[in-house]
């Protein structure tokens, strides 16, 4: 220690200036993101770990990718490619602070905390099915020769190369791409060239036909009418095709007949009228019959049209048939309890989805579609992991601040049921097994359709949700202090799109899901006339939809 008195206060001001640093930075929120944290060059210093992953689990929703192929490029949801975001992982990357660094001053500001990719495991058969639709959509055949009509000419078209999309090699390039979180990732298909089958060159024999049936008129008559296409109208009707020995013949091109007929039946058809018919709850009540139509019989006059290819005849009748009258529906339901199931049947038809409502109070309407359909569940499987775990807790196995993943049960607990991340549910199913657990859910009374071992993603059914619900509300699942504890968590989740946005209650308590093209919710809700539990499962929809089913349910129930 130095002599001079200002030698040592500037010694010890710097002991205790850095000593204090440190102190600080060892007493930094695990749960906090370090101040250098951002988002896509967002700064997101001290956000709750709670709050990244609502933040992130929005980004991933907006998070796509485009795969392109010359021309043509097809953009579709991360999520419908079978991928599951890693949230933990990703808030990790925002959080992660080792201990032995804290001892560095300044340290916590030199963090690398950036995240601009999505960390994402993929389903393999999710991901195998989608890219072979990507492949087969993407994917173009190669252009034959055929005939045109050009300024008045019969001219033989150029052929061109077409191209076939890999749909293995697309997953293996699409899991090997850093996807952009938040944005669209645009990549190139693999493709390989697809040689034409037919070139100019080989219908020339096919063009001198053509030329000697376009050198003559044709004439089709009905009644006293006559109608006589154009030279150029004709052309268009004629196509080559290869025949069976692999020559080329000309044939007629149905779909450009049928154009061409089209214009014809305006002058000659008579258009259908309207059945409107009225259904009340699923039932037909009455039908006003709309007048039958009067329409070209397309398929009996191309048929005939066709014998020009081979022989002389020039003229052709033309017959009609008859038009059934277009049937219109006009759907109305009852405030009934037969009026919420016929409008909970045509939901999940129209809609693909799996719904069941039940009246906990008042007149105890009970009514469902699909609910014991056996579908992925997302995360609404966390609630049977939820209600395993009060169990190991009354049992003295595990309490709150038990030690998983680095944290707390109870830290743990609020991640899987209100940020809605999967690493702490994953890791209890791990610990107990999955095989365990469908033989826990079945002895507390779940049915088969709740499948933790099925081969793509845990399996559930609306019927098990509500069911689920229900026993929660009725406080027979497990004791009050756990049950508040979970209805803490379903009431301050950052999901509240669904249910909570559809009912006109105060108080919802909701569990969401969401994996791939899989959107469900399922809750209690406390509505001003009544408790219910109302379960939707979609399959192609969004939480607004489900907001709307979920608004005339209510509007049904309580007029």
């Amino acid at each position: 220690m130095p002599d001079n008195p200002h030698h040592r206060s500037l010694i010890w001001a710097v002991f205790w200036i850095v000593s204090g640093i440190i102190a600080m930075q060892l007493i930094y929120p695990p749960a906090r993101a370090v101040p250098t944290a951002t988002i896509n060059g967002q700064s997101e210093g001290w956000q709750h770990e709670v709050d990244l992953a609502a933040q992130i689990t929005q980004l991933f929703d907006a998070t796509s990718v485009e795969v392109a192929l010359g021309d043509q490029a097809i953009a579709v949801p991360l999520a419908s490619l079978g991928a599951e975001p890693q949230t933990a992982a990703m808030v990790a990357e925002l959080t992660e602070y080792p201990f032995w660094q804290r001892y560095l001053p300044l340290s916590v500001f030199l963090q690398q905390a950036t995240l601009e990719s999505a960390t994402v495991e993929y389903t393999n058969v999710v991901m195998q099915a989608q890219c072979h639709e990507l492949a087969q959509e993407l994917s173009y055949p190669a252009t034959n020769a055929t005939l045109d009509i050009r300024d008045g000419q019969l001219i033989a078209t150029d052929d061109a190369p077409g191209r076939t999309v890999d749909g293995k090699a697309l997953c293996q390039r699409i899991g090997a791409t850093t996807i952009a979180l938040g944005q669209t990732t645009t990549l190139a298909a693999p493709s390989s060239e697809v040689a034409p089958e037919r070139t100019s060159a080989d219908f020339a024999a096919v063009r001198a036909q053509a030329e000697a049936i376009l050198a003559r008129d044709v004439t089709l008559t009905y009644e006293e009418q006559r109608f006589i296409p154009s030279r150029e109208e004709r052309a268009g009707w004629l196509q080559i095709d290869q025949a069976a020995g692999g020559e080329s013949i000309l044939t007629l091109q149905r779909s450009a007949v049928k154009t061409y007929l089209k214009t014809i039946n305006e002058d000659i058809g008579r258009a259908p009228g309207v059945t409107n018919v009225r259904v009340v709850n699923g039932v037909e009540v009455s039908r006003d019959t709309g007048t039958p139509g009067r329409e070209i019989a397309y398929s009996a006059v191309i048929d005939r049209l066709q014998t020009m290819l081979d022989s002389d005849v020039s003229e052709f009748a033309v017959t009609l048939r008859d038009v059934p009258a277009t049937i219109t529906y006009n759907s109305r339901y009852t405030a009934t309890e037969a009026g919420l199931a016929a409008y909970v049947n045509d939901a999940a038809r129209d809609y693909n989805a799996q719904i069941m409502v039940r009246q906990l109070d008042g007149p105890g309407w009970e009514v469902g579609a699909r609910q014991y359909e056996s579908i992925p569940s997302a995360s609404t499987y966390k609630l049977y992991v939820a209600m395993w775990l009060f169990d190991q807790m009354e049992q003295g196995k595990l309490d709150w601040n038990s030690p998983i993943l680095g944290t707390t049960v109870s830290q743990c607990f609020d991640r899987m049921t209100i940020a809605s991340t999967n690493a702490c549910a994953r890791e209890w199913l791990s610990q107990y097994g999955r095989e365990n657990m469908n033989r826990y859910v079945r002895q507390r009374g779940f049915s088969a359709g709740t499948d933790f071992n099925s081969p793509i993603a845990v399996h559930t059914t609306a019927a098990d949700l509500t069911n689920y619900m229900t026993r929660l509300e009725r406080g027979e699942l497990y004791g009050d202090q756990y049950r508040q504890r979970l209805y803490a968590s379903l009431s301050s989740h950052p999901y509240r799109y669904a249910v909570p946005t559809g009912s006109s209650a105060t108080e919802v308590y909701d569990k969401v899901g969401f994996l791939w093209d899989y959107t469900h919710d399922t809750a209690v809700v406390r509505h001003p006339r009544g408790t219910y539990v109302v379960t939707i499962m979609t399959k192609g929809q969004s939480y607004a939809r489900i907001a709307s089913i979920t608004r005339e349910i209510e509007r049904i129930m309580y007029p």
